[in-house]
């Protein structure tokens, strides 16, 4: 999946345009989940001179989540509370040779506490792990990197607390 990933990444640098994909996976992990910290990874220094900041990105998130009433955990506390977990934010950005636009993508990773049983080290493993995921790739110009990663990212974090509501409260999803 990375391979292919990097692959169509470098074909959207190389030729700008309007395009996204969407993917998610997993939801059942979410069941025992009871809040949530959000860590973002450090964005590129080109497009943090364009206006995209990590400070920016978590705000924006932890207000979504925080409006859905999901609870918050500090990036160093999560895993101290039963069901804790966190939400890894990474947006990785290539600029067109152009200079005028970006390719970008968006990756949402739920990682939560998990144990490997492990019969041949004669132990347990605890450790994280991601457990949900959702992305997407797309095209966002220089003068919109804000409003346009921002969309984005809102219907992954939305993503998010659909699969989140739907197994803690069994909604059933509207196929439309």
């Amino acid at each position: 999946m990375k391979t292919s990933l990097l692959l169509f990444l470098i074909l959207v640098i190389s030729t700008p345009t309007d395009f996204s994909f969407v993917y998610a996976d997993d939801k059942e992990s979410l069941t025992d989940v009871t809040g949530v910290a959000v860590i973002v990874e450090e964005i590129s220094p080109t497009v943090r001179k364009d206006g995209l900041k990590e400070k920016y990105i978590k705000e924006f998130t932890e207000d979504m989540l925080n409006r859905a009433n999901i609870i918050l955990y500090k990036e160093d506390k999560w895993f101290q509370k039963f069901g804790g977990a966190f939400l890894l934010i990474k947006i990785i950005t290539g600029k067109f040779k152009t200079g005028d636009s970006y390719a970008v993508f968006i990756d949402v990773d739920l990682h939560q506490t998990v144990v490997l049983f492990g019969t041949k080290l004669g132990k347990n493993i605890t450790t994280t792990a991601s457990t949900w995921s959702a992305g997407v790739l797309l095209s966002c110009s220089v003068e919109d990197i804000k409003p346009c990663v921002a969309k984005s990212l809102g219907g992954l974090v939305q993503l998010f607390i659909n699969d989140y509501e739907e197994v803690k409260y069994k909604i059933p999803v509207d196929p439309n």
